[in-house]
């Protein structure tokens, strides 16, 4: 049994470029838009999705804490902060190893993209004041929008983003 409840896969849009067949697709996602007031689009980093609870450090799988070598700073940064996090559970790219993207360009090995305390995922307003309490960097934000009303104009956007430069000089390798 699960100490926590890992995270789920984050779906794509349909016009995203560079999806594989083990990808996750949300074919219905304009209805999903038209429900949320603020969009808030961060960029997607290529690394390892690491959660750090009161429990401890966690890769992909919540059955045990993680001893994997690349995750050996976290967990000493853990050790410091475990008994502050209380319900919070961090959830953070580790870009400590190269996956298939190496970042030229970053401050730190480790960027927190969500926080879940029991069910709720915090705001993330919420993400980013609780990632600066620990000195934790959060993932580039690249835009803020109110809901869009035009889904073409919306998609053109969304792909020109997409092939921009990203923030830390990424290099596919």
């Amino acid at each position: 049994m699960a100490i926590s409840q890992k995270y789920g896969r984050t779906f794509h849009y349909p016009f995203s470029p560079g999806t594989t067949s083990d990808d996750r697709i949300q074919y219905d996602y304009w209805k999903y838009l038209q429900e949320i007031q603020t969009l808030i689009h961060t960029e997607k980093l290529d690394g390892e999705n690491n959660c750090l609870s009161k429990h401890g450090v966690f890769a992909r799988s919540h059955a045990a804490p993680t001893t994997s070598p690349w995750t050996e700073s976290l967990r000493r940064f853990w050790k410091l902060v475990k008994y502050d996090l209380g319900d919070l559970e961090f959830f953070m790219e580790n870009l400590y190893a190269v996956h298939s993207i190496e970042y030229r360009n970053l401050e730190h090995h480790f960027y927190v993209f969500g926080i879940r305390e029991h069910d709720r995922w915090l705001s993330w307003e919420e993400t980013q004041f609780y990632a600066n309490l620990l000195d934790l960097a959060t993932v580039p934000v690249v835009k803020i929008e109110q809901k869009p009303e035009n889904r073409a104009q919306f998609e053109k956007e969304m792909l020109m983003l997409v092939n921009g430069p990203g923030a830390f000089d990424p290099y596919d390798v």
